[in-house]
């Protein structure tokens, strides 16, 4: 499960990404839906992306884990 915030100004769109637990999610890639429009979320999560009012965003995230 996933949560994301989003504050919009103007058409500059800026958010975080987290899991479950409240954690940033870096690497996950926000478009902006039928664009190819997209960014990817920085170390702590968070992202910056231009969009309209009404557009609507996926947030893709990939999940591994290293097994030793």
């Amino acid at each position: 499960m996933l949560s994301s915030s989003l504050i919009f100004a103007q058409n500059n769109i800026s958010g975080s990404v987290s899991d479950e637990d409240g954690n940033p999610v870096p690497g996950a890639t926000v478009v902006v839906v039928g664009t190819n429009t997209g960014v990817v979320t920085d170390f702590d999560g968070n992202y910056q992306i231009n969009a309209s009012a009404g557009d609507q965003l996926t947030f893709l995230v990939w999940d591994s884990h290293l097994k030793q």
